[in-house]
């Protein structure tokens, strides 16, 4: 009671004191949240009070938490949010059908000497907001400063002029000297030994500007419309689509202060891998920023970056120079990001268009599982007709480059063509979710819809086939995923290798050359044809077959392997004329490729010679080939440099299986990291999941490897001995290879139906979870194991 009576004792001196002084939009160094202006600040000897508009979309919620607070830009105490009125502390708020959230939030007063202040809360960060205006230093008379656009009606950013810099020409030039002559302008930029020239003239509200006074072209920080206005060098995607090179993301962060981070992340999709490999965009303090992305062909790409996602379009070979004006006020004229340089228009009209994406995942879920195939199917073509007319309307009046028609009327397609062979993978999430159905439990009371061939016309084979659909990124990747797992396409049924079915010649391939002996005893197994012809075989000639089968287990497994892979392929390749209308081509190309360098990863080991006979010959597209040739000599050059460092590098044991016949084999390894945290992770060489989950957790490793918690991985022999040693110095712990005997009872005992299986073992030997689910993120792991450690 006494809190409360404290409380509306604060709030009444502050309604009825009179502000000390008012700021109306004040103005701020940087922001992570455009969206919240600032209206007023009010300094009272008792309180700061913050009038703020939010900008949010309809019917979603905004917070304020208790951890709001405001702080001297130079440092010193936290002041928290003591109460707010407009919004409740903690609690959801909804935004209107307006889309304003307006509100007033009080905070504990700042000293009478603070002259800037940070608001924080969250991703929501204000910095430098001036309680007392300073000085603005610029090289450049005001009327100067600011994003300038071509007026001419393609409205492309050809410069910026800030407080200490131009942007120019896709570069920033630090170095700048600058003149006046009555009321003309020059500047003088330099770096690393280039020169520009730029004469500028103010006209009114817009800016004059050329590399000399007989070139001066009109520029506007507004956009210009004109409907005469044709593209220039207005271009489609040409084939060979395919192009390996280095694209550049560079830019500048206007506004920027080192506590909104100082990374991101490019993530590019390698459709011929199936993999999508991520690059570091670094962040200087002064604001620039730039990132390195080795590319195969023109392709959007998903950008983490600025605590924004989006995808944005780059070329092999080309610079996308992206500016971000995070300083921007209430009334700022111009545009806060834009685009320079040879990707500026392409990316300028995919993200006009980006609202043109009517799936709705939610509403799906909900309906679906009262929904047959076709009123699915239906469903899902009615979206995409909106799409494609709405794409149409817009294309129609507005000037869109050719490439970003090509790109988004292909989003259109592929997207819809993923949720249409999502079917029964929807229909199977949204049961899980309407019966609350945990994710570890495997089966479920429900049954995938057979779908016959009608279900699956609503993409032509040219489209499959069309190599330019790499340009969308993400989109065809994920199409070929679904294409490739698609219901008519996975009945394989029970596919088998028995073994009379190894002969001496596939020996051979492997550049093996058997002698005669081994030789008869695979022909006289090749002619059993009968289950009794083959225990006959075995009682007779067991002990021979088993020395031989002993002598070359490894090779006899990549021999089987082999045989299954090409069955496999046999019976895709029929999936896909019977039901997609296809058997050759671009996709099938990307299929067969993804599933060489799957198996280059998997087993760890490059192409064999025949393999690399077998290529030219397999392919159709020569890029392909001589990528796949590429990847496997990269291969070959780690694995080499893997087994120099397996001697050298620590951080990983190799341990003995210990002898368990008295116990439990599990218990008595265990044994050995009492008084430790265990955790225990089954896991094959052959295992994508595995690895990539290993790799994920070596941060966390590492921050914890000064604590009491050991890393054991146990594998089995479906992992080839050599892989697994060249594997183990980029894995940190315990490792144990065991015997499939001894595999089969731990994994009976912790019911391993799949691999990565997961335990955590406590500190005196008793397990505590025998089923961990592994997050993507490694902080619920990190709460778990600090959980037990402490």
């Amino acid at each position: 009671m006494k809190k409360l009576i404290v409380t509306f004792a604060f709030l009444g001196f502050i309604l009825f004191s009179h502000a000390q002084k008012v700021i109306e939009w004040p103005e701020f160094k940087g922001t992570t949240a455009p969206f919240i202006k600032i209206l007023k600040i009010e300094l009272h000897d008792t309180a700061t009070v913050m009038d703020l508009r939010v900008h949010f979309a309809p019917n979603n919620w905004i917070r304020v938490p208790e951890e709001t607070w405001i702080q001297d830009s130079k440092g010193g105490e936290k002041l928290y949010v003591k109460h707010a009125k407009g919004i409740k502390i903690n609690e959801k708020h909804f935004t209107p059908e307006n889309g304003l959230n307006e509100y007033t939030l009080y905070f504990p007063p700042v000293d009478d000497d603070v002259k800037t202040i940070d608001y924080m809360v969250s991703d929501w960060k204000i910095f430098g907001i001036e309680l007392v205006p300073g000085e603005q230093f610029s090289f450049f008379p005001e009327e100067l400063l600011g994003s300038w656009l071509r007026t001419d009606g393609s409205n492309e950013w050809m410069y910026g002029f800030f407080d200490e810099l131009v942007i120019y020409d896709s570069e920033i030039w630090k170095q700048v000297l600058i003149s006046q002559k009555e009321d003309i302008y020059q500047l003088m930029l330099q770096k690393k030994g280039k020169k520009k020239k730029l004469v500028v003239k103010q006209k009114g509200d817009k800016l004059l500007i050329g590399p000399d006074e007989a070139n001066l072209e009109l520029f506007s920080k507004e956009q210009t419309s004109k409907s005469d206005f044709v593209i220039p060098n207005d271009e489609e995607f040409q084939l060979p689509v395919f192009n390996q090179d280095t694209a550049y993301y560079k830019g500048y962060i206007n506004g920027y202060d080192p506590r909104m981070g100082e990374t991101g992340m490019v993530y590019a999709d390698n459709v011929l891998a199936s993999a999508q490999e991520s690059y570091l965009i670094t962040i200087n303090d002064d604001g620039t920023f730039s990132a390195s992305i080795p590319m195969i062909y023109p392709q959007l790409l998903y950008v983490r970056f600025m605590r924004t996602n989006e995808s944005i379009y780059f070329e092999p070979g080309k610079t996308t120079f992206r500016f971000f004006d995070l300083s921007r006020h209430h009334d700022d004229p111009e545009p806060g990001n834009l685009f320079m340089g040879a990707t500026e228009k392409v990316n300028r009209d995919l993200l006009a268009m980006k609202d043109i994406r009517y799936f709705d995942y939610n509403y799906m879920r909900e309906k679906i599982l009262d929904m047959s195939p076709e009123q699915y199917k239906e469903y899902n073509l009615e979206i995409k007709r909106k799409e494609q007319d709405a794409l149409k309307e817009y294309i129609q009046n507005n000037p869109v480059c050719k490439k970003a028609q090509q790109i988004k009327d292909m989003q259109i397609t592929y997207r819809n063509a993923q949720n249409i062979l999502s079917y029964n993978m929807n229909r199977t999430s949204a049961y899980r979710r309407k019966n609350n159905v945990p994710r570890d439990q495997r089966e479920i009371p429900l049954e995938n819809e057979e779908l016959d061939s009608g279900f699956f016309d609503f993409i032509a084979a040219e489209e499959i086939n069309n190599p330019l659909a790499v340009t969308t990124g993400g989109d065809y990747d994920i199409f070929i995923n679904r294409l490739k797992f698609s219901d008519p396409v996975r009945r394989e049924g029970i596919i088998a290798v028995g073994d009379q079915d190894i002969t001496a010649a596939d020996f051979e391939k492997m550049g093996i050359t058997l002698d005669s002996q081994n030789k008869e005893l695979l022909n006289r197994l090749a002619t059993c044809e009968t289950k009794d012809d083959l225990a006959g075989f075995m009682i007779k000639d067991s002990a021979e077959y088993m020395e031989f089968r002993t002598k070359y287990d490894e090779i006899y497994r990549e021999i089987r392997l082999e045989k299954l892979n090409n069955i496999r392929e046999q019976k895709r390749r029929e999936g896909f004329r019977e039901y997609f209308g296809f058997d050759s081509g671009f996709a099938w190309d990307i299929i067969k490729a993804q599933d060489v360098s799957q198996r280059m990863k998997s087993s760890f080991k490059p192409l064999a010679e025949y393999q690399i006979e077998n290529l030219r010959s397999d392919f159709e597209n020569p890029f392909i080939v001589d990528y796949l040739l590429d990847q496997s000599a990269e291969l070959e050059n780690e694995i080499a440099r893997k087994e120099e460092a397996f001697s050298n590098k620590s951080g990983f044991v190799v341990n003995e299986t210990p002898d368990a016949k008295d116990g439990d084999l599990f218990d008595t390894i265990m044994k050995k990291y009492e008084g430790n945290l265990v955790f225990v992770d089954f896991w094959a060489t052959w295992c994508g999941p595995c690895r990539s989950g290993m790799e994920r957790i070596k941060p966390l490793k590492e921050e914890l490897k000064n604590r009491n918690i050991r890393f054991v991985y146990i594998t089995n022999p479906s992992s080839p001995k050599k892989t697994w040693e060249i594997l183990m110095p980029d894995i940190d712990g315990e490792h144990y290879y065991l015997t499939q005997d001894e595999w089969n009872k731990m994994a009976a005992r912790f019911k391993v139906s799949g691999i990565p299986h997961y335990v955590l073992v406590g500190k005196d030997g008793s397990v505590l979870k025998d089923k961990v689910y592994f997050a993507s993120s490694n902080a619920e792991l990190k709460k778990m194991f600090e959980e037990y450690l402490d």
